[in-house]
C-alpha cells in the first residue's frame, strides 16, 4: 500500500493577466469581418516611418501583416506605448489615416478604408439577425466556463485560447490533433503503446501508463485524467478552451501544466438539427458523417441526439506490404438530456460512447547506426535509413498480431443537477467513464519476425463534486466545493520475441493493476476592490491513497520445441 499526502495550495495573483478571446479562422478579407481574441502586450512603439512602425508591431504582437507598400502613409505614425490588445494597439497606430484592418485567420490584412471603420474597445453583442454594416468591426461577447461557471472571457483572470465550435466546424478543425498547430503553445500528439503527448507551454508528463497526465482534460465540468479521450472528435462542441499554467485550485487533480476545457452543446426549447457529410478523394481517402437533432419532448423535458462517423483507408502508403497505413474507422454519439421541472432547479444528463480504430502507424527509419546498417546490409532489408518518406519497413505484416492496430473504446456518463438560491447555486456533479485499449505493434521497426508488443489497458473511473457559488453580482464572490475521484486500472505490455534470430520464442509480460482514491476540499474568493481591480485568493487540500502491484515474468510462447524448452533451464521469474 502507497499512501501518500498531498497538499496543493494555490494563490492566484491579484492582477489581470491575460486576456484572449476566442480563434478562428478562413474569412477572406473582402468578407464582413469577424475579430479575433487576443491577449494583452507590452507595446513599445517610437515615432517613426509608418512602415517601420507596422513592422515593430508584427515583431511585437506576434502576428503577420499583408498590404499594400503603396497605401501606407509617407508621414511619421504615434507612437503606441503600453499594454494593450493587438487589435488596440493597431487601432491606435493607424487612427487619423485612410486605412483600416481586418483580421484573417492568423494574419492582418491592412487596406484602404471604404468606409470609416470603428474600432470598439468594449464587448458588444452581435445583431441577431440581418447583415454587419460594411466596414464596421463587432466584438462578440465569448463565454468561458474555465472557473466552473459562465463567465465573459475579459472578466476571467486565466491566460485562454479560446476556439468556437462554429469556427471549428467551418474550418475542418475536429480533433486536439488537428487544433494543437493553430493554439500558440500548445502541443498533442497520439502515442504507441502509451500515454498520447499533451503539453501547454513546453510542460506535460511522459508517456507512461502509470501515470495521469500534467494537462488535464476537462468535459462539460467533469475531469478526465487520461490522454486517450483526447483521440475521439470534436462532437457537437460550443467551444474548446485551452486554459495556460496551473489549475490546482478549482479544477485540482493533475493540472499543474493547464488543461483543456471542452464544453458541448446542449438541448434546445425548440427544434433544430444539422447534417454534415465531406469526402476525401485523394490522399486520405474515405468520408466523414456527423449530425444533431436536438428539440423538447415535453414541457420541461428536452434532449440532443449528436453522431459522427470516419471511416479513411489512410494516407501513408508502404512500399513493403503495399498497403496504405493510418486507416480510420470511429463511430462517436452522445445523447444529452435536459430536465426543468420548476424555475431553480434543474438536470442534465449525458451519455457518450466511441469505437475508435486504428490500422497501421506512419513511421519511417531515418537514422541508423552502424550495427543496424551491418544488420540491414545481411539481411537485405529495404531500409535506406533517409528522411524521404520511401522504403520504410514498419507496418508489414509480420509477428503475433498480424498486423498493427490501435483500438480504443469508451463510455462516459455524467449527471449534473443545480439548485438555484436568492443570492448562490447549489452544483452536484456524478460521473462515471471507463476505457479499454487494445495497441498491436512491430516494436523491432523491421519486416523480419524478429519483436512485436502487445499494449493492453482497461480503466475507469467514478467521480462526485458538490459545490456551492455565489451569485456573481456580488462584491465577494466565492466558490467552496468538494471533491471525489476514485479509479481503477490495469495494464499488460506483451513484448512477443519470434525466433528470427532466436532459436525459440518466447514472451516477457508486465502486467500492472493500480487504485487509487482522492479526496478534496478546494475553494477560491475574489474580492472586487473597484470596477476595475480585484483580488482573488484559491486552495486545495487532496488527501490521496495509491495502491498499485505490477509483476513481470517471461514464457515461452508458440515455441516449436516445447520439449527442448521443458527440459533446459528455467528462465523466466
Amino acid at each position: 500500500m502507497l499512501r501518500f499526502l498531498h497538499c496543493v495550495r494555490t494563490v492566484l495573483d491579484s492582477a489581470w493577466l491575460l486576456i484572449i478571446k476566442g480563434l478562428l479562422l478562413l474569412l477572406l478579407a473582402t468578407a464582413p469581418p469577424r475579430v479575433l481574441a487576443e491577449a494583452i502586450l507590452d507595446f513599445d512603439i517610437d515615432r517613426q516611418s509608418f512602415s517601420t512602425a507596422l513592422q515593430q508591431f508584427a515583431k511585437q504582437a506576434d502576428l503577420q501583416l499583408m498590404y499594400s507598400p503603396e497605401a501606407i502613409p509617407e508621414h511619421i505614425s504615434p507612437a503606441v506605448k503600453g499594454r494593450f490588445l493587438a487589435r488596440e494597439a493597431l487601432a491606435l497606430l493607424i487612427e487619423n489615416t485612410n486605412l483600416e484592418f481586418v483580421f484573417n485567420g492568423l494574419i492582418v490584412v491592412i487596406r484602404e478604408q471604404t468606409a470609416k471603420a470603428v474600432a470598439n474597445t468594449e464587448s458588444v453583442a452581435l445583431p441577431e439577425a440581418g447583415p454587419e454594416p460594411e466596414g464596421q468591426y463587432f466584438i462578440e461577447e465569448f463565454i468561458v466556463t474555465a472557473q466552473k461557471r459562465e463567465e465573459r472571457l475579459q472578466d476571467v483572470p486565466i491566460s485562454i485560447l479560446l476556439a468556437q465550435g462554429e469556427d471549428l466546424q467551418v474550418a475542418g478543425i475536429n480533433r486536439l490533433e488537428s487544433l494543437a498547430p493553430l493554439m500558440p503553445g500548445f502541443h498533442y500528439s497520439e502515442a504507441v503503446a502509451a500515454n498520447d503527448q499533451l503539453f501547454i507551454r513546453g510542460l506535460g508528463s511522459g508517456v507512461n501508463f502509470g501515470f495521469e497526465n500534467a494537462v488535464g482534460q476537462v468535459i462539460d465540468d467533469f475531469y478526465y485524467g487520461r490522454s486517450r479521450f483526447g483521440r475521439a472528435a470534436f462532437l457537437d462542441v460550443e467551444r474548446v478552451e485551452i486554459l495556460k499554467g496551473p489549475q490546482g485550485a478549482l479544477i485540482g487533480k493533475n493540472t499543474t501544466a493547464g488543461a483543456i476545457n471542452i464544453t458541448s452543446k446542449i438541448p434546445t426549447d425548440h427544434f433544430e438539427g444539422w447534417v454534415s457529410a465531406n469526402y476525401e478523394f485523394e490522399a486520405d481517402q474515405g468520408y466523414t458523417m456527423e449530425g444533431a437533432l436536438s428539440g423538447p419532448l415535453s414541457e420541461t423535458l428536452a434532449a440532443r441526439l449528436a453522431l459522427r462517423i470516419d471511416q479513411h483507408d489512410g494516407w501513408t502508403h508502404n512500399s513493403v506490404t503495399g498497403k496504405d497505413s493510418q486507416a480510420m474507422g470511429d463511430i462517436t454519439g452522445r445523447l444529452t438530456a435536459t430536465w426543468h421541472p420548476d424555475a431553480p432547479f434543474n438536470a442534465t444528463l449525458r451519455y457518450q460512447k466511441g469505437d475508435l480504430n486504428r490500422e497501421g502507424r506512419a513511421r519511417e527509419i531515418s537514422r541508423c547506426g552502424q550495427r543496424l546498417l551491418d544488420f540491414i546490409a545481411q539481411n537485405d532489408l529495404p531500409e535506406d535509413c533517409r528522411v524521404n518518406l520511401k522504403r520504410s519497413a514498419v507496418g508489414v505484416r509480420n509477428g503475433v498480431g498480424d498486423f498493427q492496430d490501435f483500438n480504443t473504446d469508451f463510455d462516459t456518463f455524467g449527471l449534473t443537477l443545480n439548485r438555484e438560491f436568492s443570492q448562490s447555486t447549489l452544483t452536484s456533479l456524478t460521473g462515471y467513464a471507463n476505457y479499454k485499449v487494445n495497441d498491436q505493434v512491430i516494436s523491432d521497426l523491421l519486416p523480419l519476425e524478429l519483436g512485436n508488443l502487445d499494449a493492453l489497458e482497461e480503466w475507469s473511473q467514478w467521480t462526485q463534486e458538490l459545490r456551492i457559488s455565489s451569485d456573481k453580482n456580488s462584491q465577494l464572490d466565492y466558490i467552496l466545493g468538494f471533491y471525489f475521484i476514485h479509479t481503477d486500472q490495469t495494464s499488460g505490455l506483451d513484448v512477443h520475441f519470434t525466433d528470427q534470430p532466436l532459436e525459440n520464442r518466447a514472451t516477457r509480460v508486465i502486467a500492472t493493476r493500480q487504485e487509487g482514491d482522492s479526496y478534496a476540499v478546494f475553494g477560491q474568493i475574489t474580492w472586487q476592490l473597484s470596477a476595475a481591480l480585484s483580488a482573488t485568493v484559491g486552495a486545495r487540500y487532496t488527501l490521496e491513497e495509491e495502491d498499485a502491484r505490477s509483476k513481470q515474468f517471461a514464457a515461452a510462447l508458440y515455441t516449436r520445441n516445447p520439449t527442448a524448452i521443458a527440459s533446459g533451464p528455467a528462465a523466466g521469474g
